[in-house]
């Protein structure tokens, strides 16, 4: 992690757009990272830039948007994991499935085979439609710059070192 004052992104061709709502009015001015997210079929949806999210790929917000991103039913099949995940006494049934669907980020950025997982349970509400959050899991070996001035972030490859 790094952090440059002033914008990076501003004039770079390679750099696409987010959006940045604000949808706790009450915070301290705080807003979250909205990309769109296309599919082969050239399907846009919005997701959410999470990266306090290590540990997953594209999680769905809703059984619906699952179904949307996959193709796939919610229940364990042919190249679908089901899992259960325990909070508050409960088990939550989830399910995972490696993507054979190129998913669009813009300007010739895309995540190919993307880990993608869904937990049926009450989960984030944003203030807008979202198809689904959009952890770190997918970019281990490359580098995010985003520019929050610009509005604009970009994937590269990691850096050797």
């Amino acid at each position: 992690m790094r952090f440059a004052p002033g914008s990076t992104l501003a004039n770079d061709g390679k750099a696409v757009p987010f959006f940045y709502p604000q949808w706790d009015l009450n915070s301290s001015g705080g807003g979250h990272v909205v990309i769109e997210l296309g599919d082969s079929q050239g399907r846009k949806r919005y997701a959410m830039l999470d990266t306090g999210a290590a540990s997953f790929g594209i999680s769905a917000l809703s059984a619906a948007a699952w179904c949307q991103l996959t193709g796939k039913e919610t229940a364990a099949g042919p190249g679908v994991t089901s899992y259960g995940v325990s909070s508050w006494g409960k088990t939550i049934p989830c399910y995972r499935v490696r993507s054979s669907t190129r998913f669009d980020l813009g300007q010739e950025q895309a995540l190919e085979n993307a880990d993608l997982s869904y937990c049926d349970a009450a989960s984030f509400r944003p203030g807008q439609q979202l198809a689904a959050l959009i952890g770190l899991s997918n970019f281990a070996h490359h580098a995010i710059t985003i520019d929050y001035p610009a509005r604009r972030w970009r994937i590269a490859g990691a850096p050797t070192r």
